[in-house]
């Protein structure tokens, strides 16, 4: 994280923004899962597993667009990445 803000403090404001976003979100449905589990309700439990889930693909779509578009961002400010041979 220290080179993200350090180099690219865009991204580094981003993804700490999402970090709490994300904790607003998945938290609230875990919790709901064990509370589903723990009152043997297949019905909530299935739910918040659900949500988990759909929220979950979201975030990954979402992530994906937006580190596309800061490497898009990067390379045209910096040019194309050094490919080395490891």
């Amino acid at each position: 994280m220290a080179h993200c803000e350090a180099n690219h403090p865009d991204y580094g404001d981003w993804l700490n923004r999402w970090r709490g976003i994300n904790g607003f979100f998945f938290l609230p449905s875990f919790l709901i899962a064990v509370v589903g589990v723990g009152l043997r309700s297949i019905l909530v439990a299935s739910s918040a597993f659900a949500l988990f889930i759909i929220l979950y693909i979201v975030w990954s779509v979402h992530s994906g667009r937006v580190v596309g578009q800061f490497r898009e961002l990067w390379q045209e400010q910096h040019g194309a990445p050094i490919e080395t041979d490891e």
